[in-house]
């Protein structure tokens, strides 16, 4: 999991000499997710509710906090990976469980925000083809010229409360010079990938 400097250092506060029991820690959680969701108006009771707590440390926990639900989240993490990731940054084992009760109560609706406020391209499911054989042109012109048509199917991925995925197609035609330059391209951006992927 990929988290900030600033994430990683603010779960020092929550450490085996944490200021945070599992009370508070349950308080910080729910008003974290809460601001995830949009409800800013449960952080400003939280700042009421644990004034006892240093304004700074706490703002440092519901940061770290709110930093590593959205990675978990956007990373669809279970919980013994958060386990392995809270355990590395050495959470209290007290709180760590906390932590992970919170996150799977919340997770199926942080989940779904997610994918719905998230962006994905569209990716190509298929492709349909067919040659064409233009004659003549607009002005009775002789032009004599292979047109090739392609029809790129296309998926968007699932949206929340959607029952299926997002279809859509992609048309147009082209000459042979401009269907041998998209196919350089795409095998270019092939090529591409490849030397990134490899070791």
């Amino acid at each position: 999991m990929n988290l900030p400097e600033d994430v990683i250092k603010g779960f020092q506060t929550l450490g085996n000499d944490s200021p945070f029991t599992n009370e508070t820690l349950s308080a910080v959680m729910e008003a974290g997710i809460a601001s995830i969701q949009g409800r800013h108006e449960s952080l400003e009771n939280l700042k009421s509710t644990l004034s006892s707590l240093d304004p700074l440390i706490l703002k440092q926990a519901v940061n770290s906090i709110v930093g590593l639900v959205v990675e978990a989240v956007k990373m669809n993490s279970e919980s013994m990976e958060l386990k392995s990731v809270l355990s590395d940054l050495r959470v209290a084992d007290s709180l760590a469980e906390v932590f992970i009760s919170k996150y799977e109560v919340h997770k199926p609706t942080l989940r779904s925000l997610h994918s719905s406020t998230a962006f994905h391209y569209p990716h190509v499911v298929g492709l349909d083809w067919r040659l064409d054989y233009q004659v003549k042109g607009s002005n009775l012109e002789r032009i004599d010229t292979p047109l090739y048509f392609l029809s790129f199917q296309t998926e968007a991925p699932k949206l929340a409360g959607a029952d299926a995925p997002n279809t859509s197609s992609i048309e147009f035609c082209c000459t042979v010079e401009e269907l041998q330059d998209l196919y350089a391209q795409v095998r270019d951006a092939a090529k591409q990938m490849e030397r990134m992927v490899a070791p």
